[in-house]
Protein backbone atom coordinates (compact mmCIF):
# COMPACT_ATOMS: atom_id res chain seq x y z
CA UNK A 1 0.00 0.00 0.00
CA UNK A 2 1.16 3.67 -0.58
CA UNK A 3 0.45 4.76 2.23
CA UNK A 4 2.78 7.81 2.93
CA UNK A 5 1.86 11.60 2.93
CA UNK A 6 3.06 15.24 4.24
CA UNK A 7 1.20 14.44 7.28
CA UNK A 8 2.61 11.76 9.62
CA UNK A 9 -0.77 11.70 11.93
CA UNK A 10 -2.63 10.99 8.95
CA UNK A 11 -0.02 8.77 7.09
CA UNK A 12 0.06 6.37 10.51
CA UNK A 13 -4.14 6.22 10.46
CA UNK A 14 -3.85 5.20 6.62
CA UNK A 15 -1.63 2.60 6.86
CA UNK A 16 -3.24 1.32 10.29
CA UNK A 17 -6.03 0.74 8.00
CA UNK A 18 -4.11 -0.51 5.13
CA UNK A 19 -2.52 -3.11 7.04
CA UNK A 20 -5.69 -4.50 8.66
CA UNK A 21 -6.89 -4.86 5.00
CA UNK A 22 -4.44 -6.95 4.55
CA UNK A 23 -1.62 -5.34 2.40
CA UNK A 24 1.81 -6.98 2.28
CA UNK A 25 4.08 -3.79 2.94
CA UNK A 26 4.32 -0.25 2.43
CA UNK A 27 5.88 1.84 0.16
CA UNK A 28 6.28 5.98 2.01
CA UNK A 29 7.12 8.72 0.40
CA UNK A 30 9.15 11.32 2.08
CA UNK A 31 6.84 13.89 3.27
CA UNK A 32 6.30 16.45 0.19
CA UNK A 33 6.15 20.28 0.80
CA UNK A 34 6.97 20.69 4.40
CA UNK A 35 10.55 19.88 3.81
CA UNK A 36 11.54 18.59 7.24
CA UNK A 37 14.59 18.65 9.34
CA UNK A 38 16.81 15.15 8.98
CA UNK A 39 15.29 14.59 12.94
CA UNK A 40 11.89 14.84 10.84
CA UNK A 41 12.20 12.79 8.91
CA UNK A 42 13.55 10.48 11.49
CA UNK A 43 10.74 10.95 13.41
CA UNK A 44 8.17 10.09 10.55
CA UNK A 45 9.27 7.29 9.62
CA UNK A 46 9.62 6.36 13.34
CA UNK A 47 5.97 6.83 13.71
CA UNK A 48 5.31 4.56 10.75
CA UNK A 49 6.87 1.99 11.31
CA UNK A 50 5.72 1.58 14.94
CA UNK A 51 2.36 1.27 13.73
CA UNK A 52 2.76 -1.80 11.37
CA UNK A 53 5.04 -5.11 11.49
CA UNK A 54 4.87 -4.68 7.88
CA UNK A 55 7.78 -4.15 5.44
CA UNK A 56 8.44 -0.73 4.46
CA UNK A 57 9.95 0.77 1.46
CA UNK A 58 11.38 4.37 2.28
CA UNK A 59 10.36 6.63 -1.39
CA UNK A 60 13.07 9.20 -1.96
CA UNK A 61 11.79 11.52 -5.09
CA UNK A 62 13.05 15.31 -4.14
CA UNK A 63 12.06 16.12 -7.70
CA UNK A 64 8.28 15.66 -6.04
CA UNK A 65 9.12 16.59 -2.58
CA UNK A 66 10.83 19.48 -2.95
CA UNK A 67 13.50 17.65 -0.53
CA UNK A 68 16.08 15.29 -0.44
CA UNK A 69 16.60 12.51 2.24
CA UNK A 70 20.32 11.86 2.35
CA UNK A 71 21.92 8.18 3.20
CA UNK A 72 23.00 8.75 6.52
CA UNK A 73 19.34 9.74 7.41
CA UNK A 74 18.35 6.43 5.46
CA UNK A 75 20.80 4.76 7.33
CA UNK A 76 19.58 5.72 10.78
CA UNK A 77 15.75 4.97 10.11
CA UNK A 78 17.20 0.93 8.26
CA UNK A 79 19.22 0.63 11.62
CA UNK A 80 16.41 1.43 13.97
CA UNK A 81 13.41 -0.12 12.62
CA UNK A 82 13.94 -3.46 11.32
CA UNK A 83 10.61 -3.56 8.82
CA UNK A 84 12.35 -0.41 6.90
CA UNK A 85 13.51 -2.86 4.37
CA UNK A 86 13.85 -1.16 1.01
CA UNK A 87 14.51 2.33 -0.68
CA UNK A 88 13.19 3.14 -4.39
CA UNK A 89 15.90 6.00 -4.53
CA UNK A 90 14.66 8.87 -7.08
CA UNK A 91 17.02 11.59 -6.92
CA UNK A 92 18.74 10.80 -10.07
CA UNK A 93 21.98 10.87 -8.16
CA UNK A 94 24.92 7.63 -9.14
CA UNK A 95 27.01 9.05 -6.13
CA UNK A 96 24.33 8.70 -3.63
CA UNK A 97 23.04 5.27 -4.68
CA UNK A 98 26.73 4.14 -4.32
CA UNK A 99 27.00 6.26 -0.69
CA UNK A 100 23.41 4.31 0.06
CA UNK A 101 25.15 0.87 -0.81
CA UNK A 102 28.24 1.33 1.42
CA UNK A 103 26.39 2.48 4.49
CA UNK A 104 23.45 0.33 4.55
CA UNK A 105 23.11 -3.15 6.20
CA UNK A 106 23.78 -5.97 3.45
CA UNK A 107 20.40 -7.13 3.55
CA UNK A 108 18.69 -3.36 2.75
CA UNK A 109 17.55 -3.48 -0.52
CA UNK A 110 18.25 -0.71 -3.06
CA UNK A 111 15.59 0.03 -6.32
CA UNK A 112 16.01 2.35 -8.81
CA UNK A 113 13.00 4.73 -8.76
CA UNK A 114 13.98 5.56 -12.52
CA UNK A 115 13.77 3.65 -15.11
CA UNK A 116 16.29 5.06 -17.19
CA UNK A 117 19.41 4.55 -14.58
CA UNK A 118 18.53 1.26 -14.09
CA UNK A 119 21.78 0.42 -15.35
CA UNK A 120 24.15 3.17 -13.91
CA UNK A 121 21.99 2.82 -10.43
CA UNK A 122 22.94 -1.35 -10.48
CA UNK A 123 26.32 -0.43 -11.33
CA UNK A 124 26.63 0.53 -7.45
CA UNK A 125 25.10 -1.38 -5.54
CA UNK A 126 21.17 -1.16 -6.96
CA UNK A 127 19.27 -4.37 -7.59
CA UNK A 128 16.36 -3.97 -9.18
CA UNK A 129 13.53 -0.95 -10.20
CA UNK A 130 10.13 0.26 -9.35
CA UNK A 131 8.98 0.63 -12.57
CA UNK A 132 6.53 2.58 -14.92
CA UNK A 133 7.61 1.19 -17.83
CA UNK A 134 7.21 -2.17 -16.42
CA UNK A 135 3.68 -1.66 -17.59
CA UNK A 136 3.40 -1.75 -20.73
CA UNK A 137 7.02 -3.45 -21.58
CA UNK A 138 8.79 -5.21 -18.26
CA UNK A 139 10.26 -7.89 -20.34
CA UNK A 140 13.07 -5.50 -21.32
CA UNK A 141 13.72 -4.56 -17.74
CA UNK A 142 14.07 -8.03 -17.18
CA UNK A 143 16.62 -8.82 -19.58
CA UNK A 144 18.73 -6.06 -18.94
CA UNK A 145 19.20 -6.98 -15.55
CA UNK A 146 19.74 -10.48 -16.34
CA UNK A 147 22.39 -10.11 -18.38
CA UNK A 148 23.97 -7.11 -16.17
CA UNK A 149 23.98 -9.71 -13.50
CA UNK A 150 25.16 -12.70 -15.42
CA UNK A 151 28.36 -10.25 -16.00
CA UNK A 152 27.35 -9.62 -19.66
CA UNK A 153 27.80 -5.78 -19.26
CA UNK A 154 28.06 -4.91 -22.70
CA UNK A 155 24.62 -6.94 -23.73
CA UNK A 156 22.94 -4.91 -20.72
CA UNK A 157 24.35 -1.48 -22.38
CA UNK A 158 22.87 -2.45 -25.65
CA UNK A 159 19.13 -3.77 -24.31
CA UNK A 160 19.82 -0.31 -22.16
CA UNK A 161 20.14 1.48 -25.28
CA UNK A 162 17.46 0.41 -26.89
CA UNK A 163 15.50 0.87 -23.77
CA UNK A 164 15.70 4.23 -22.44
CA UNK A 165 13.67 5.81 -25.01
CA UNK A 166 10.87 3.95 -24.38
CA UNK A 167 11.58 4.83 -20.47
CA UNK A 168 12.21 8.55 -21.78
CA UNK A 169 8.94 8.04 -23.74
CA UNK A 170 6.95 7.61 -20.73
CA UNK A 171 8.02 11.12 -19.50
CA UNK A 172 7.05 12.94 -22.44
CA UNK A 173 4.50 15.08 -20.11
CA UNK A 174 4.13 14.87 -16.51
CA UNK A 175 4.11 10.66 -15.57
CA UNK A 176 1.50 9.00 -15.60
CA UNK A 177 -0.46 10.66 -18.03
CA UNK A 178 1.78 9.07 -20.68
CA UNK A 179 1.61 5.89 -19.30
CA UNK A 180 -2.31 5.60 -19.21
CA UNK A 181 -2.27 6.40 -22.48
CA UNK A 182 0.00 3.31 -23.35
CA UNK A 183 -1.33 1.03 -21.33
CA UNK A 184 -5.07 1.97 -23.22
CA UNK A 185 -2.49 1.48 -26.66
CA UNK A 186 -0.89 -1.86 -25.57
CA UNK A 187 -3.07 -3.82 -24.14
CA UNK A 188 -6.09 -2.89 -25.50
CA UNK A 189 -7.59 -2.21 -21.92
CA UNK A 190 -9.21 1.02 -21.82
CA UNK A 191 -7.39 3.01 -18.61
CA UNK A 192 -9.14 6.17 -18.97
CA UNK A 193 -8.12 9.80 -18.61
CA UNK A 194 -5.67 10.86 -15.92
CA UNK A 195 -7.76 12.92 -12.95
CA UNK A 196 -7.19 16.96 -12.92
CA UNK A 197 -4.88 18.21 -12.48
CA UNK A 198 -3.58 16.19 -14.64
CA UNK A 199 -4.89 16.17 -17.84
CA UNK A 200 -5.31 13.76 -21.35
CA UNK A 201 -2.16 13.75 -23.87
CA UNK A 202 -2.14 16.48 -26.03
CA UNK A 203 -1.90 15.67 -29.73
CA UNK A 204 1.46 16.10 -30.75
CA UNK A 205 2.96 14.24 -27.22
CA UNK A 206 0.92 10.80 -28.00
CA UNK A 207 1.68 10.82 -32.10
CA UNK A 208 5.41 11.13 -31.04
CA UNK A 209 5.06 8.21 -27.99
CA UNK A 210 3.02 6.32 -30.65
CA UNK A 211 5.91 6.12 -32.80
CA UNK A 212 8.30 5.22 -30.33
CA UNK A 213 6.07 2.05 -28.94
CA UNK A 214 5.73 0.97 -32.69
CA UNK A 215 9.48 1.27 -33.18
CA UNK A 216 9.89 -1.35 -30.58
CA UNK A 217 6.82 -3.19 -31.99
CA UNK A 218 4.91 -2.64 -28.69
CA UNK A 219 1.70 -1.63 -31.26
Amino acid sequence: GRTGSNNTANSVETTKIADELGVDGFLIVGPYYNKPTQEGYYQHFKAISECTAKPIILYNVPGRTAANIPPATVARIAKDFKNVVAIKEAAGNVAQVAELFRILPADFTIYSGDDGLLLPFASVGATGVVSVLANIGGEILQDLMNAYESGDVKKAAEINKKMVPLANAMFIETNPIPVKAAVTLVTGIDAGAPRLPLTPMTEGALAKMKGILAENGLI
